[in-house]
């Protein structure tokens, strides 16, 4: 008896001093608890600032039934089911999924070795339905497994192929909003009725003279680096800095400035002014 009281007393101090490190953990991170509910349960994610983060592992495990992990070859954690492959690398401002990209709004983050992203892209990867209830609690509602479809099915590779060069040749060294505004830029074009309605004829448009350098002087065919191309598959998932900006330049080697005296300036990203 003596020695059954001993082990149980060694079991519950293992308990205790577990709940303590992980209260002391919980304590550390950024922000304030959230509760994540779903239809079989919850787990807790962070409310930091105005986003909402969930920890990729506990996600990946609530919806899907994915193997989950840190990929050392590619550099970036993941999630993997049958009709989903999900990276999310902490940093960046996007997250991959079925060679889809979608924005996150506020860099994918390390809290303590784990990795947690904000719960809208992961949201729409999984197909489940956020549902905010206070500051303190969200819903998700769905089973997880109604996967977003392949990139092959959402962009078509013309748009992917056109996007991406004009981005690169305009923004490559910009910052990665910056690459984004460009992207913004044509795609508003492409929607506006004064511009075609594609975005090859956007880029090469001579209505009114050569409207992109680069598909003057020839950069336009060289090949776009990586975030090049996840900016452009962010513009083609429809997310936008503004729906006004049409034109953008930058002030430091325009040979015209013909934007800034007629047009509205709408902001400035890197070295890039854009205007409407």
């Amino acid at each position: 008896m003596k020695k059954f009281k001993f082990i149980f007393g060694l079991l519950m101090s293992a308990l205790v001093l577990t709940a303590s490190v992980t209260a002391a953990s919980a304590a550390s991170l950024p922000g304030r608890d959230m509760i994540i509910s779903t239809q079989d349960g919850y787990f807790h994610g962070r409310r930091i600032d105005s986003t909402t983060y969930v920890p990729l592992y506990h996600f990946a495990d609530t919806f899907g039934g994915c193997i989950y992990g840190w990929s050392f070859s590619e550099g970036v954690a993941y999630a993997r089911a049958d009709g989903l492959y999900l990276t999310a690398d902490p940093g960046d401002l996007y997250i991959m999924a079925n060679d889809r990209c979608f924005y996150t709004g506020q860099p994918v983050l390390d809290l303590n070795g784990t990795v947690y992203v904000p719960i809208e892209p992961m949201a729409k990867a999984f197909g489940v339905t956020v549902d905010p209830v206070d500051a303190g609690e969200t819903n998700l509602w769905g089973s997880g497994r109604n996967y977003c479809a392949h990139a092959s099915r959402v962009y078509s590779s013309d748009e992917v192929y056109w996007l991406s060069r004009i981005i690169n040749a305009e923004a490559g060294c910009e910052p990665f909003l910056g690459k984004i505004a460009v992207g913004n830029v044509v795609m508003n074009r492409v929607a506006h009725p004064s511009y075609p309605n594609s975005i090859y004829g956007v880029i090469f448009d001579r209505k009114y003279g050569v409207q992109f350098t680069p598909a003057a002087n020839g950069t336009i065919y060289k090949t776009p680096n990586a975030d090049s191309v996840r900016a452009a598959k962010i513009c083609l998932e429809g997310y936008s800095l503004s729906d006004d900006m049409l034109f953008f330049l930058n002030p430091r080697i325009a040979s015209s400035l013909w934007i800034v005296r007629s047009r509205t300036p709408v902001m400035t990203v890197g070295r890039h002014d854009f205007y409407s």
